[in-house]
């Protein structure tokens, strides 16, 4: 964990791929099941798309830096189907070229609609095994601290909270959904992190029971400690100011802004308690 400024890099990964990842499934989701939406609307919508991509895509380059060097990369292909990395770097590929190529055809003029029909549950399904390989992809024996079920459940409530927010920016912006929606959606994801930081919690005091022959049990424990809490704090903050816009009917690139910058405290408190994650490696026997 020497490159790439430690986990770092893997933090950002982790903490907004899961998000992005999630948003762009509810978005094929809403525009699969919601046949109401006008067309200007869905237009609009499979554009501003674009949005949830670049967060998967921001988080996916991160990742690559923790690697010393893009080249080494390729490496991580060589596993696939033994490896639990392998097996997400493939997945994460596999979804952001689907996600890709369906983003680019579908807002083209005139576009047939068997773009929707092939590609809309196409990227349901590819964003779905990309969230159980990234969320299984530290499931490892040898790492006690990492091979338990508190992992992939406070990443997966940390990317629903943070893909709920990304959508509600997206719908926000397109008009496609009416305020009460929005509020659903913003108090699925309330309950999201606040679900998320009890487990959190509950990993922090299973932390304390861990240890090696060079390391006490409890000697990684301590790093959740103010995360949980800033976590917190940050998300219901970014969840907070987007139900205020919500609720405000601000219009224009103000109100879009703000609904943005909501987002973002979100995006931030998931990568933020990420950090700790990492920083609690504690390998089996040594």
């Amino acid at each position: 964990m020497e490159n790439g400024f430690n986990g770092i890099p893997l933090a950002v990964f982790t903490g907004t791929a899961p998000s992005g990842t999630t948003a762009i499934v509810l978005i094929a989701a809403l525009l699969l099941a919601h046949g109401a939406i006008s067309s200007e609307k869905r237009a609009l919508v499979k554009q501003l798309m674009a949005i949830p991509l670049v967060v998967t895509w921001f988080g996916f380059i991160a990742s690559a830096t923790h690697l010393g060097t893009p080249a080494n990369a390729l490496y991580a292909f060589s596993n696939v189907g033994s490896s639990p990395l392998s097996n997400e770097v493939t997945a994460a590929v596999a979804f952001l070229c689907i996600a890709g190529v369906y983003w680019l055809l579908s807002f083209q003029p005139n576009s047939p609609k068997i773009v929707d029909t092939i590609g809309l549950p196409a990227v349901v399904a590819s964003g779905v095994v990309l969230m159980g390989f990234t969320s299984f992809a530290y499931n490892a024996p040898t790492v006690p601290t990492w091979s338990v079920w508190f992992a992939p459940a406070s990443m997966i409530l940390a990317g629903v909270a943070g893909g709920l927010s990304l959508m509600t920016l997206v719908v926000s912006a397109a008009g496609a959904m009416s305020k009460r929606a929005q509020y659903v959606m913003l108090g699925c994801a309330v309950l999201a992190v606040l679900v998320c930081a009890v487990v959190l919690l509950g990993y922090a005091d299973f932390l304390k029971t861990v240890g090696n022959n060079v390391a006490a049990p409890g000697a990684v424990a301590g790093v959740y400690a103010l995360a949980i809490p800033v976590y917190a704090a940050m998300a219901l903050a970014g969840l907070g100011l987007q139900a205020a816009t919500v609720r405000s009917s601000a219009q224009g690139l103000r109100g879009i802004a703000l609904c943005g910058v909501g987002s973002l405290l979100v995006l931030a408190a998931s990568v933020l308690v990420r950090v700790p994650f990492y920083e609690a490696f504690l390998s089996a026997g040594f």
